[in-house]
């Protein structure tokens, strides 16, 4: 029977803790399995969902998303691209995966929540993603989410992006769904095609054809050319009671080739053991067609569940908490098929430098880009081994496309984790374009993860005749050069790329991981390692994240921020002169319509965990036009300084300017409008990052600009027996900064960084007191709550230089990351108080300070001067 349909256009089951406990209990394994494929030595699961159950409906904060319980669904993007799911109390964890890189990086997956359905008690909903560069939607974690086929498919839709073309304009992946006829749902391969690198809001995804009466498909890798995709056609029968494995007898797998350009399908044809062996699947494609893969049984347990089914092989190959040994459940074994031959071969068996080992099991994960306008990949790479406590990686290499091949046991890595209880094998996932530079993980028994499986993220070089290698863990090789990378765990290295010149040699690595923080929160690392040439050991390196960036990016927002802060200050200086440097009557006497005045402006604040301040001098005339009525303006010279995150900084110095309107008679009717402008040409900015556990930065130079307008009204009464007036007022005023694009020099990872803004629109209610104290001296002040009717925090983007964003082959998981920068006070209360002193007939002075508990405090320190003539 088929896959019975899990969702029912947004229904859900919202059960008591305790039910859904037994649940878990009882269940308890499977759960853990389910996210087993981005295990951390801590456990990306929260030690497998109790703590989960005990948040229940507490939000988990994933890699490159946050999930919004909240939000409206079933399939949606809330601000900023982030990718929801309208889950309900009924789901109680949620993770992001990287499900495929090509050869240059660009970084697919899928990223979901686990959930209590109606008819299944534990399931993964998945949303199909990509880290992506100049495209609309990019969240805070630089995530896309790709569009799902809810159309057609209306009765529920899931699905997860597999692999992507070197160009970053196609990607492969699975769709999981049912229309409103089926009562099971199928599984769908899929394609999303961009017109430009990046670019896939909108785009419409395209189901690859099945072979013959198939009803079920998966496509999993893409050349890197974009012309071919392979995975498998079949259909697949699932046993009615739990766990509903797969039946055997009735389903079909056999791996396929897609030719995108014709949307047509080719079976790759019968296993070279058909009968022991009748399931395949392709992991990956060349530009000429050559695919790899594996061949064996039809995995019953590991494969059932949803996530499973999408990803393909995923789970640690040590991990058998869940379904058993790999030996017993799947029995895989590689695969090498060509164009020219149409015939699937087992790839070799017995590594040449251990001749007295053959292994009876295996898979191919990945091939070498190659040169050439149609490469031909001559190198493959994957992983061979006997049972879940024995397996190796390999690397199998050909002269004659694959007619003939030797195969290479990469070097025994050791774990570096202090958790390592015992080196049980290890995995290559992906190679560079020359075949001689490759990466994977080693995994160890370890306490730190449930199952008791962890992993480390691992480099090998091969030599220049392919006979030999050598490797290391990352974390090894970046300790070598200085870096400390205590505050992550490296779990998978799952993509390279070297660029080589006469004087030296550069490796950049992509990577899952997680950050030793209570939540062990994924990340998608880059890896940065300079050599003098191929052959020598790294001189120098760095690492960074793709959360580390985001938050450095985010951190810049504080710029525009300050710019709306400052403009806002800047305002409240004008409203001062206004009201309080007015022109009054000369030593004759008479009144008079001019006045000049001038100020300076000390200003501060402490937030965002920094410390800054505003620094300013302005002068202005001012002409009454009635008794009460006065037009002014000012010009002058402003200063800001700000500490950012990580040990950043910016200065900006520039000019000010600013006219007013104003209506202030003693008692009555009042009201004031101003605008102000502010302009910034010479702004620098030093960014910090993280390094390892050490600071690092780049610099930049920019420039900045705010503008801001004010309309206020109130009426003034006479306070009884006292020489004072006190008018209450309502304030609205609207502010915006923006910060022109730069590019960073200095630094691991300097970045192109777009232009970004901050938008603040505010709704002040006060009250203001005024009264002689004295023949000559008054005093003045006023209390008022503020709060931000609407408040756009600043989102930055930035892409690193060592991506190559513009590129053909960009590292594209680190191009146009976006950075949320903080948000301005929602509601605060300030306060003001000051003096006037009349000095003679016509001049005063004044002095007047303020402060709100605005962004933690702000302050200020205001002395001027006014003199009519």
């Amino acid at each position: 029977m088929r896959r019975q349909a899990r969702f029912a256009a947004g229904l859900f089951v919202v059960c008591n803790p305790l039910s859904l406990l037994t649940n878990a209990q009882r269940l308890g394994i499977r759960m853990m399995t389910i996210l087993g494929a981005a295990r951390s030595p801590a456990g990306l699961f929260f030690s497998v969902s109790f703590v989960g159950l005990a948040a229940f409906g507490g939000r988990e904060a994933a890699a490159q998303g946050v999930f919004d319980a909240a939000a409206a669904g079933p399939f949606t993007s809330s601000f900023f691209g982030e990718a929801t799911y309208a889950t309900g109390s009924s789901c109680f964890g949620s993770y992001v995966r990287s499900g495929g890189m090509s050869a240059s990086g660009l970084a697919v997956g899928s990223a979901g929540k686990v959930c209590e359905t109606p008819y299944i008690s534990v399931n993964a909903v998945e949303v199909p993603i990509i880290w992506t560069f100049g495209g609309a939607g990019l969240d805070s974690g630089g995530v896309t989410e790709l569009a799902l086929p809810t159309a057609r498919l209306d009765n529920f839709a899931s699905g997860a992006a597999t692999g992507v073309d070197a160009a970053g304009k196609t990607v492969v992946g699975v769709v999981l769904g049912a229309d409103s006829t089926q009562t099971y749902y199928d599984i769908y391969p899929y394609v999303w095609q961009a017109t430009t690198a990046g670019a896939f809001t909108g785009v419409v995804p395209t189901q690859l054809p099945l072979h013959g009466a198939d009803s079920d498909g998966a496509a999993y890798g893409i050349s890197p050319n974009g012309s071919y995709a392979t995975g498998w056609s079949g259909t697949l029968q699932f046993d009615a009671a739990w766990p509903h494995r797969i039946t055997t007898s009735t389903s079909t797998m056999q791996a396929a080739v897609w030719t995108l350009a014709s949307n047509s399908v080719q079976l790759l044809g019968a296993t070279p053991d058909p009968v022991n062996s009748p399931a395949s699947s392709g992991k990956a494609v060349a530009d000429n067609g050559t695919v790899v893969g594996w061949y064996g049984l039809f995995p019953r347990d590991a494969f059932t569940n949803d996530v499973n089914l999408a990803r393909g092989s995923g789970l640690l190959l040590s991990d058998i908490s869940g379904y058993g040994d790999y030996a017993t459940i799947w029995q895989p074994k590689p695969f090498v098929w060509t164009l020219a031959s149409g015939i699937m071969t087992r790839l070799g068996m017995t590594p040449l430098n251990d001749s007295a080992t053959t292994y009876a099991y295996g898979e191919a994960r990945a091939l070498n880009a190659g040169t050439g306008s149609v490469a031909t990949a001559s190198v493959a790479v994957g992983w061979l081994g006997n049972s879940a406590s024995s397996f190796e990686a390999v690397r199998w290499s050909s002269t004659d496309n694959w007619a003939t091949h030797s195969t290479l046991q990469l070097a025994a890595v050791a774990p570096t984790d202090a958790d390592n209880l015992g080196r049980i094998g290890a995995v290559a996932n992906a190679v560079d374009a020359s075949g001689n530079n490759v990466v994977g993980r080693v995994e160890y028994a370890c306490t730190a993860s449930s199952s008791g499986s962890c992993s480390q993220a691992v480099y090998w070089s091969v030599s220049a005749d392919g006979q030999s290698s050598s490797g290391a863990t990352l974390a090894s090789i970046l300790a070598s050069v200085g870096i400390s990378t205590s505050n992550v765990t490296l779990t998978d290295a799952t993509a390279i790329a070297v660029s080589t010149t006469s004087s030296s040699s550069q490796i950049l690595i992509l990577g899952n991981g997680t950050r030793n923080d209570p939540g062990s929160t994924q990340d998608l690392f880059l890896i940065k390692l300079d050599r003098v040439s191929s052959s020598t050991p790294a001189t120098s390196g760095g690492i960074t994240s793709v959360l580390e960036q985001r938050s450095s990016l985010g951190s810049l927002g504080v710029v525009a921020n300050q710019g709306v802060t400052a403009t806002d200050a800047a305002m409240g200086a004008l409203a001062t002169a206004a009201d309080y440097y007015r022109c009054v009557r000369t030593a004759a006497g008479e009144a008079s319509q001019w006045c000049g005045f001038a100020y300076g402006l000390v200003a501060g604040n402490s937030s965002y965990g920094t410390s800054g301040t505003e620094l300013s001098g302005s002068f202005g005339l001012a002409r009454a036009i009635g008794p009460s009525t006065s037009i002014g303006f000012s010009v002058g010279v402003s200063g800001l300084r700000n500490g950012l995150a990580s040990g950043g900084r910016f200065d900006a110095p520039g000019a000010t300017f600013g006219t007013y309107f104003a209506h202030r008679p003693d008692t009555g009717f009042q009201f004031l409008a101003m605008a102000v402008a502010s302009l910034y040409p010479d702004l620098t900015l030093t960014r910090g990052y993280l390094n390892g556990t050490m600071l690092t930065n780049s610099q930049g130079a920019t420039h900045a600009s705010s503008a801001g307008a004010m309309a206020r009204i109130g009426w003034a009464f006479a306070v009884a027996g006292l020489k004072a007036t006190v008018t209450p007022y309502a304030q609205l005023s609207h502010v915006n900064a923006r910060v022109g694009g730069f590019v960073e020099n200095g630094g691991l990872f300097p970045a192109s960084i777009s232009a970004f803004n901050a938008a603040a629109t505010t709704l002040r209610v006060g009250a203001q007191l005024r009264g002689s104290l004295t023949e000559r001296l008054s005093a003045f002040g006023g209390l008022a709550w503020a709060g931000n009717l609407r408040n756009d925090a600043p989102a930055v983007q930035g892409s690193l230089l060592a991506a190559d964003c513009n590129s053909t082959s960009p590292l594209t998981a680190f191009c146009g990351m976006s950075g949320l920068g903080p948000r301005l006070s929602r509601s605060w209360v300030e306060g003001s108080a000051g003096l006037r002193y009349e000095l003679a007939q016509g001049s005063a002075a004044m002095i007047s300070a303020n402060a709100a508990s605005q962004n933690t405090l702000t302050y200020g320190l205001q002395v001027g001067y006014s003199r009519a003539f």
